[in-house]
């Protein structure tokens, strides 16, 4: 490799670029490599040592393209990176949808936060959930699971590879967006029934008492309910978190391999 870098500079650090976009872009996706949280130098520095690591697990040699055709190179790369890390990111995604599905069931979710790790706003519950996501994400291995699942991409689809996307694989992203649907639902499922039980009892005690004020102590009581519920199942959801964690190499690698060929 290093006869190669002396022999051609700039086919080497184009080669090294494309591999650098890949990582780059695979990384930005997941809600804990924003700006906000990580420096640029620090957070650049990790891209290229990525980026020069997946050099290292591929057969290298110079190309005889145009600049077009670096340009298609380097999209080519930016939709790969894209896809992988939208199938990381998606599970911490799903979790902060949960949370904004109860807030929304509560009536809180006018009450909004800026979210540092994703960079927009979202409710309280829904930040919450983000980060317990964002925890078992660390403190499992997911960030050492996503490096090592990113380098063998590279052995996969080589930079300099005759892979391309294939149309029928936008069904793949169809059917993880509908994972991602359901994980939610899953996680909000036990706070939703009851909170629409506790609903349904105010309903009747306005029923029968008019005179009481059940509008103002409804929100109250469902934001009780709903996050003593949540804390209840507290230990469920880290044990999903990792359940649903440690499958995803192979969930990417299955849903990689349809997209891309």
């Amino acid at each position: 490799m290093l006869d190669f870098w002396i022999g051609h500079p700039t086919d080497a650090v184009l080669l090294l670029g494309l591999s650098t976009m890949r990582a780059a872009v695979a990384f930005l996706l997941v809600p804990l490599f924003t700006q906000d949280l990580i420096p640029a130098l620090i957070r650049n520095s990790l891209f290229v040592a990525l980026g020069l690591l997946g050099l290292l697990v591929q057969e290298i040699k110079p190309l005889q393209l145009s600049g077009w055709q670096w340009a298609m190179l380097y999209g080519r790369e930016a939709m790969l990176g894209a896809a992988m890390g939208f199938l990381f990111a998606g599970l911490m995604w799903s979790f902060e949808m949960a949370g904004q599905l109860i807030d929304t069931k509560v009536g809180s979710s006018q009450a909004q936060v800026l979210d540092p790790l994703s960079g927009h706003q979202t409710s309280l519950t829904g930040a919450f959930l983000a980060r317990l996501a964002s925890w078992v994400f660390m403190a499992s291995g997911g960030f050492m699971l996503f490096a090592a699942l990113l380098l063998d991409t590279f052995a996969l689809w080589p930079v300099h590879g005759a892979w391309q996307l294939l149309p029928a694989g936008m069904l793949a992203i169809e059917a993880e967006f509908g994972r991602m649907l359901r994980l939610a639902l899953m996680v909000a499922a036990p706070s939703l029934v009851l909170l629409y039980l506790v609903d349904g009892v105010l309903g009747l005690i306005n029923r029968y008492a008019q005179q009481l004020n059940v509008f103002s102590l409804s929100m109250s009581i469902k934001a009780v309910v709903g996050h003593l519920v949540l804390l209840l199942q507290l230990g469920s959801l880290v044990a999903l978190l990792n359940e649903e964690l440690l499958a995803r190499p192979s969930v990417v690698t299955d849903l990689m391999k349809r997209l891309f060929h």
